[in-house]
């Protein structure tokens, strides 16, 4: 499945952002906009969404072709790409880019997904390019700004299949939408157009000569073909267990690959397009189109796109439910009021997660959201 859309976009800017309400308590299954301050322009199709252990959040801006960063006060403080779609390539005699966030001449085509590791390095999954970015963290600072560095690290712009067993940026990916990163920094690439997550081995930058070790890239899920595997968002469960799950979107369904290796197994969705299932066992509910996961350990948080809302999956009883809604029977929200694609959990903090809103009447945006019925400031 390509990645494709047709909804409303936004015309409207938000004012403020705060990550903790005042009180200690919300009413069942609240959800509230995560608004930001310092947008030039309106968000549109907002996509992938990644929160750092700072509160930082990170949200491809995937319609205006840039990757951006609010700090915990909702200010947007950093952003990737110049808003033009295209690429050039930095490096003299290669494909991919080398340089700084500052430079004028990074340009991104429709990035989907984005990822942030245990470090604080963030991982673009830049599509329309069919290249993976890494952007360092400053080892001194411990945050992301406009001189933190930028490579490529997978993909050499080809939309094709190819470079197994090499090195990642000599391979070609097709469309890659999502991306994750595990605790021993390997790099997983939803390679959609492919049908097929791809790995690679942990790339490394030399800090005294700065010089890129590429690592090589290998498939770990997927044949090619679309019936098999349609993967739009992954994630990975905390560390140790380290379990991959898989928003197969065109075959409705969520998977899991235990430890990340192995044949991936079907957790959620019967593979039929619909809704159903809040309340009951994930197996035997249907989804329509989920585009994104997240995890903290406990819960699996599914966009299920198509349906407009947020399921809940239990990891440890497999019984789903559908936050925000009064009856775990209804039908689903109607388009006109959300429609999501990314997800992310905020960190420490149960039950809780941020999501890309990309149609919510004439507004894209984000929420927050309180995925059950306490608000719980305890760390984990």
């Amino acid at each position: 499945m390509r990645f494709k859309r047709s909804l409303q976009m936004c015309v409207t800017l938000l004012t403020l952002a705060i990550l903790y309400p005042v009180g200690n308590s919300f009413g069942a299954d609240t959800i509230l906009p995560f608004v930001v301050t310092g947008l030039a322009a309106t968000l549109s199709a907002p996509t992938g969404i990644a929160v750092d252990g700072n509160y930082n959040v990170f949200l491809t801006d995937t319609g205006n072709n840039k990757v951006l960063m609010f700090n915990s006060s909702g200010a947007l403080v950093v952003t990737v790409g110049t808003g033009t779609a295209g690429f050039r390539p930095t490096i003299v005699g290669g494909t991919g880019i080398d340089t700084l966030v500052r430079d004028p001449n990074i340009r991104l085509t429709t990035p989907a997904g984005v990822a942030v590791d245990a470090t604080g390095n963030i991982y673009i999954a830049d599509s329309g390019n069919n290249r993976v970015h890494m952007v360092l963290v400053d080892t001194t600072t411990k945050v992301i700004s406009v001189n933190s560095r930028i490579i490529t690290i997978a993909g050499n712009g080809l939309a094709a299949f190819s470079g197994d067993g090499g090195a990642s940026n000599l391979a070609s990916i097709n469309n890659p939408t999502g991306v994750a990163v595990d605790a021993a920094g390997n790099v997983l690439i939803a390679d959609n157009g492919n049908n097929r997550i791809r790995k690679v081995v942990t790339p490394k930058v030399n800090a005294t000569t700065g010089l890129v070790t590429y690592g090589n890239i290998s498939t770990i899920a997927g044949d090619g073909r679309a019936v098999t595997l349609t993967a739009f968002g992954i994630a990975l469960s905390p560390a140790p267990a380290g379990d991959l799950y898989i928003a197969d979107s065109g075959n409705n369904r969520i998977l899991k690959m235990t430890g990340a290796i192995g044949a991936p197994a079907t957790i959620a969705g019967t593979g039929v397009a619909g809704y159903s299932g809040a309340g009951g066992l994930a197996v035997q509910a249907r989804l329509n189109q989920p585009s994104g996961v997240a995890t903290d350990g406990r819960n699996l948080y599914v966009a299920d796109t198509l349906n407009n809302c947020i399921r809940m999956i239990s990891l440890s009883t497999g019984v789903m439910s559908t936050p925000g809604r009064s009856s775990q029977t209804a039908s689903p929200p109607s388009s006109y009021q959300w429609q999501q694609y990314g997800i992310s959990p905020l960190p420490g903090h149960r039950y809780h997660a941020i999501t890309a809103d990309e149609s919510h009447g004439a507004d894209s945006r984000l929420h927050r959201q309180c995925l059950y019925r306490r608000h719980d400031k305890q760390r984990n």
